[in-house]
């Protein structure tokens, strides 16, 4: 990731998640946006520590092999 700002698709698509959870992170907080125009920018660093802020995963906790 080397663009200073990413629209909201890049951020699902990086992220692995949905355009909806990421508007709904938008809304709660927990991303902050920028607009320019109509368009919706996230700052890299933004997501970056978004994505740092999340817990760690649990595997031993979680059943893998099922």
């Amino acid at each position: 990731m080397d663009k200073s700002a990413l629209t909201v698709s890049d951020v699902a698509r990086e992220g692995s998640i949905s355009k909806r959870q990421v508007y709904r992170l938008l809304k709660e907080g927990k991303l902050k946006a920028r607009k320019s125009g109509r368009k919706t920018l996230i700052l890299s660093q933004d997501f970056r520590a978004w994505l740092a802020s999340l817990p760690v995963a649990d595997l031993e906790a979680s059943s893998i092999d099922g």
